[in-house]
C-alpha cells in the first residue's frame, strides 16, 4: 500500500505489504468500501481488510479479471 501526497514527484516507497504476499504477479485489483481485492496468477483472489490490512478470505482457481458493482464481486478466469 502507498500513502502518495498531492503534489509528490519522483520514487514512493510502500508504506505497508499485505501479508500473506501472492506468489505470482497480481492481475487486478479492486475496493469496496473497508474491502480490497487482489486477483494473481498465483490462482488465488485474496480479500483483505483495509483498516487492518489482515486477510479475511481467499480463492484458488486461474483469475485474471475482477470487478465489483457496489455489492457483488465479480471475477473472470480461463
Amino acid at each position: 500500500m502507498f500513502e502518495v501526497t498531492e503534489g509528490a514527484q519522483g520514487s514512493i516507497t510502500s508504506s505497508y505489504t499485505f501479508d500473506p504476499t501472492h506468489q505470482d504477479s497480481v492481475e487486478s485489483l479492486a475496493i469496496h468500501g473497508d474491502v480490497f481485492y487482489s486477483s494473481s496468477k498465483d490462482y488465488y483472489i485474496k480479500k483483505w481488510d483495509v483498516a487492518s490490512k489482515k486477510l479475511l478470505q481467499g480463492h484458488d482457481s486461474p483469475i485474471n479479471g475482477l470487478a465489483t458493482n457496489g455489492t457483488q464481486l465479480f471475477t473472470a478466469s480461463e
